[in-house]
């Protein structure tokens, strides 16, 4: 799951993307991450026990304005990878699908800082 930047959300310079997976029993083994559909990349993430969330994180620099979708998927010790499509249904578990947002890259945007 993507937990930054937000969908539709208006950045500028370099991209902080973040969120976290979950794989129940299993271990989170690798996640990755595709821009506009390009060849999936391993992105840094934290190992965590089985049945705990595992944080993610990477860096990524626009290469020009516009919009960016952005997905994310996770590999699980069992050998595991979320598709496009869910395999089961959401409830009550949450979905195993890959997770997508889209960002709209702009660098003469300022970004508000809370």
């Amino acid at each position: 799951h993507i937990f930054t930047p937000h969908h539709i959300e208006a950045v500028n310079g370099l991209v902080q993307l973040s969120g976290v997976a979950y794989a129940g029993q299993r271990a989170i083994t690798q996640v990755d991450v595709s821009i506009d559909d390009a060849d999936w990349m391993p992105v840094p993430f934290t190992p965590s026990t089985p049945g705990s969330w595992t944080r993610w994180q990477a860096e990524w620099q626009p290469p020009a304005p516009g919009d960016y979708l952005v997905k994310v998927r996770a590999t699980d010790s069992g050998g595991f990878t979320q598709t496009e499509t869910p395999s089961i249904a959401a409830f009550p578990n949450g979905s195993n699908a890959i997770h997508s947002i889209v960002i709209r890259f702009n660098p003469s945007f300022e970004v508000a800082h809370s």
